[in-house]
């Protein structure tokens, strides 16, 4: 058994399909949980990630998450993003928006709207709130 990725990078790296994205970010966001201070949340994300999208359907997607994922935490923690975030290749187009929940209704639609971070939201990726467990993080511990 392979242990859980420790790094966006890892799970870049581990991703053959989207589902197994899908997979490997839950296993990263057990580690995340795990984490004490801001300094390993940060070294968590620092390393840009190999791009998804030449690799499999609906790379690009889990290419714009990564970076969202990385925006937000440094959003959270009041530190800066790494430049990688924001290369064009991390934002999906403007006129292809991506949902993650299939044959929803327009109210469920409208809340996903609302409720998405703005991270993600400006690459264009609606899923609703994002959890990322940081509870573990010993406050003013940089």
């Amino acid at each position: 058994m392979q242990p859980r990725p420790k790094t966006l990078a890892q799970i870049a790296e581990r991703s053959d399909t989207l589902r197994e994205f899908g997979y490997h970010t839950r296993d990263w966001e057990h580690e995340l949980a795990r984490l004490r201070t801001h300094a390993e949340v940060l070294a968590s994300i620092e390393t840009e990630p190999v791009l998804l999208a030449p690799h499999f359907a609906q790379g690009e997607v889990a290419d714009a998450w990564l970076a969202a994922t990385a925006e937000l935490l440094c959003a959270r923690l009041d530190a800066t993003a790494p430049p990688w975030v924001y290369g064009k290749n991390r934002f999906l187009p403007e006129n292809k928006p991506w949902f993650s929940i299939e044959n929803e209704t327009t109210n469920l639609r409208l809340l996903t709207l609302r409720d998405t971070p703005s991270a993600f939201k400006s690459r264009n990726l609606f899923s609703g709130a994002v959890c990322l467990p940081l509870y573990r993080l010993k406050h003013g511990v940089a």
